[in-house]
């Protein structure tokens, strides 16, 4: 499937206490083919991409416990992954089982 759209970014300064941009307006497009045991993902800026780093959002940023956007791996106690659910398609599956 294909899908085109404008995306932004904005974060809030809390010194400012204000919206600043972190990601400036642009146009892109997402192609997604699936294949037999593949996902084929073409992604479209034709503009160029403007991100604004400063350093509340640094700051910010480091403030953030990126360990609970993490998806722990089951393991049994003999070492053995154990697959979930959720990762049962063809490229899902596949994928699960060849991850370290």
């Amino acid at each position: 499937g294909d899908l085109s759209s404008n995306i932004s970014l904005n974060h809030f300064n809390l010194d400012m206490a204000d919206w600043e941009s972190t990601v400036e307006p642009t146009d892109f497009s997402i192609s997604i083919d699936q294949m037999p045991n593949e996902i084929v993902v073409d992604l479209v800026v034709p503009s160029t991409l403007n991100v604004n780093v400063t350093s509340a959002l640094l700051k910010d940023t480091s403030k953030v416990d990126f360990s609970l956007f993490q998806k722990k791996r089951k393991k049994k106690e003999n070492g053995e992954r154990i697959v979930d659910l959720s990762s049962l398609s063809t490229v899902g599956l596949r994928r699960a089982l060849e991850a370290p």
